[in-house]
């Protein structure tokens, strides 16, 4: 994901129009701007910098009038979702006939003309004047390439994927990438080394590191016979040191009432155990959800509820949780992986529902392309296989140490009632798994205390 996330083309709104008010707008407090700044220093350029400043004032307004057509492309009633991938429909859509010419036939001009405008304030101004300047132009060139490229190349490759990314509701960050991004690895990267290790505890699936081949592009080099493979098992004694649950009784996570059932089996398991939890979630909807109504009981009770997004972000929480043993931590992506919480500040992990990636997720997109494109099923050869990388990251969050101990609970009960259950339990050290009713969750857990 990372890999894919580092490939694609991203052209930010917030990005571009910080480069344009480095011009116009330096200092908030004074309202002085660079190119106010120049003015002051060469009087005799006054005229040219004041057409420039217009320059750049009419193509802040051009931008937001260009992503405001991207605002037309968001399912307003799916407020969670954060990417928009663009479909065959959206690809013959009257707001996307829109963006495209508001792009060739105003933002493209505007910002061409604006850049032609650096050259001869260049050649006047001197010393450090000309490198701030010189730099802000160079960025502008790049992110005119970078839009230029998306907009103008690989909108409508059936070997691209593209993507508008929102916050706060608006269109915030245009995006594409190569279907085959594993391709672009090989080309960038292994191609121009000798020898590459590749360490991590969550590299295999069931044992197997064939997911990982597949997905970094190493297929031809495996084939090769360039490709060694050692797997090493891990030195803690899961089975002495951790507890592996399932609440078994709450119903698949799309079944009516599962939410309001994982509400009331959290109050057990928060009231019982006072702290020392973190709970993963999939969905920043659920996790929202859920907070707001087990908040009240929490603050009754004395528990410091921390809330991803609502009461911080990564660093800030984990610094928070770490520092009051009676917290509770809940979050979703970020904090399935990179969490390293030993001893007896995490003792008791939850994870709510197996975590399958969206199909709105853009990096799942591509692989379901690329598998597509090869006649193959993508749930197998991507989805589940990511799926249970994921949901080992997670369950390594618990057990950091040989003198850890503590408990796993899954609230999602596909992890027994589907057969492709095994590739999740199979990938995980612990291999005793109990199940459990949601009203007994909260007192099974006094043993690892």
């Amino acid at each position: 994901k990372e890999m894919f996330d580092q490939l694609a083309l991203r052209f930010s709104h917030f990005d571009f129009l910080h480069q344009l008010q480095r011009l116009v707008l330096r200092d908030r407090r004074s309202k002085r701007g660079y190119l106010m700044h120049l003015a002051s220093s060469y009087p005799g350029m006054k005229s040219k910098l004041d057409e420039m400043g217009t320059l750049v004032e009419n193509l802040i307004k051009s931008t937001g009038e260009l992503f405001v057509c991207f605002d037309r492309c968001m399912n307003r009633e799916q407020e969670y979702n954060v990417a928009k991938i663009f479909d065959s429909e959206d690809l013959d859509s009257d707001w996307l006939a829109q963006a495209l010419a508001k792009y060739r036939e105003d933002w493209k001009p505007r910002l061409n003309t604006l850049l032609e405008r650096f050259g001869p304030i260049l050649d006047a101004v001197e010393n450090q004047d000309a490198l701030e300047l010189a730099a802000i132009r160079e960025i502008l060139t790049e992110m005119d390439e970078v839009m230029f490229i998306i907009m103008a190349e690989k909108l409508h490759l059936h070997t691209s994927l593209t993507w508008v990314e929102f916050s706060e509701g608006h269109a915030a960050v245009l995006c594409a990438a190569d279907v085959e991004s594993n391709q672009m690895l090989d080309r960038r990267l292994y191609q121009h080394l000798r020898t590459l290790v590749m360490v991590s505890a969550t590299l295999t699936v069931e044992e197997s590191f064939d997911a990982l081949v597949e997905r970094c592009g190493l297929r031809p080099y495996a084939e090769a016979g360039r490709v060694e493979m050692l797997l090493e098992h891990s030195p803690f004694d899961y089975q002495q040191q951790a507890g592996f649950y399932l609440v078994d009784d709450l119903g698949e996570p799309s079944s009516p009432g599962f939410t309001q059932a994982l509400i009331q089996a959290l109050q057990e398991i928060f009231l019982a155990q006072r702290g020392q939890t973190m709970v993963l979630f999939t969905s920043r909807k659920q996790l929202e959800e859920t907070a707001a109504k087990i908040r009240p009981l929490c603050e009754a009770h004395g528990l410091n509820l921390l809330v991803q997004h609502t009461d911080g972000e990564f660093a800030s929480l984990v610094h928070e949780f770490s520092s009051h043993p009676n917290s509770i931590l809940m979050g979703v992506e970020t904090f399935w992986e990179g969490v390293d919480l030993k001893g007896d500040m995490l003792k008791y992990l939850v994870i709510v529902k197996l975590p399958f990636r969206a199909p709105s997720d853009p990096y799942c997109r591509a692989w379901e392309k690329h598998y597509l494109r090869l006649g193959q099923n993508s749930f197998s050869h991507f989805m589940l296989p990511d799926a249970a990388l994921r949901f080992k990251q997670g369950v390594g969050r618990l057990i950091r140490s040989e003198t850890d101990r503590g408990a796993v609970v899954v609230f999602d009960n596909r992890l027994v009632s589907k057969g492709y259950g095994r590739v999740f339990r199979r990938s995980v050290p612990l291999q005793q798994l109990l199940l459990v009713p949601a009203a007994k969750i909260g007192t099974c857990l006094d043993q690892w205390r």
